[in-house]
């Protein structure tokens, strides 16, 4: 395995395709060593510091002079890789704010306990988006998941065991948590929201008016429809994907039950998964 020949023999003669043009090869350059060597033979020498390096060998021994310890000995030192890897987590709520909110569930049974006037909105959105995952973004009590009779994630920033970040979900429900969040989050929210949105997304707002949350829901997502009422909003929404040609497909919220209205996807497809729509 040294790479080179003094007498242009060795070991490779006795392949049944021997090397027959070997030439003098001076490495490194300027040194004046001489190796007599062939281009295979060469080719070969030259991938034995990188066959070192997968093997993690930290101590080789070399005997003798020939052109493989040459390269191994004078090879330039191994420099790190570099990685240039990096994930920033947004922030969705600060610290105080959030012990602000922790303490309020604590000290209230009412707050963040509304989950129940979502149960049938929830399986009229499943049943006709056919989604079979659930997420309650902002759950607090947790009233929504014991109302209903399957599992949903939950997500909360201020509850104890569910502040990690959920997964995405077919259907997430936000209700009345927006206009609690901190202006200077509220793009992180909106961004984690459509993160977390697969399928459809119904949001209820509690306080401000259409013109000023339909630019920001549609910053991050397609708006369905926005009503107002009570002076609670309500918005249906689907992922961001693209704009809709209007003579293609029609999307049409009604009841709170989202529908494909197109003779296009009509049949096997049934509703559109919206990952595949273009709105």
């Amino acid at each position: 395995m040294d790479g080179c020949s003094f007498d242009e023999r060795g070991h490779a003669d006795l392949h049944t395709n021997p090397m027959k043009k070997f030439f003098d090869l001076e490495f490194p350059k300027g040194s004046g060593n001489i190796y007599r060597t062939a281009p295979h033979l060469m080719e070969v020498a030259k991938t034995v510091p990188h066959e070192i390096d997968m093997l993690k060998l930290d101590n080789v021994t070399f005997y003798g002079n020939g052109l493989v310890k040459a390269i191994v000995e004078n090879r330039e030192p191994a420099k790190p890789k570099e990685a240039n890897i990096a994930y920033v987590k947004p922030v969705l709520i600060s610290e105080a704010y959030r012990q602000v909110l922790a303490k309020q569930h604590s000290a209230s049974s009412v707050f963040g306990s509304d989950g129940y006037r979502y149960v049938d909105i929830v399986k009229k959105l499943m049943a006709a988006t056919k989604s079979v995952s659930v997420l309650d973004y902002g759950c607090g009590k947790g009233v929504l998941a014991a109302k209903l009779d399957f599992p949903i994630w939950e997500y909360d920033p201020a509850i104890q065991g569910k502040e990690m970040a959920s997964k995405p979900a077919d259907l997430v429900l936000c209700a009345n948590v927006l206009e609690c969040v901190e202006p200077e989050h509220l793009d992180a929210v909106l961004g984690d929201l459509a993160r977390c949105v697969k399928k459809v997304g119904y949001f209820t707002i509690g306080y401000g008016s259409k013109e000023y949350w339909e630019p920001l829901l549609a910053k991050h997502f397609y708006v369905g429809k926005v009503t107002e009422a009570k002076g609670e909003l309500t918005a249906v929404i689907g992922p961001k994907v693209a704009v809709l040609p209007k003579k293609q497909d029609k999307l049409v919220m009604t009841d709170e039950v989202v529908r494909i209205d197109t003779a296009q996807y009509k049949g096997e497809r049934g509703l559109i998964h919206p990952a595949r729509m273009t709105y």
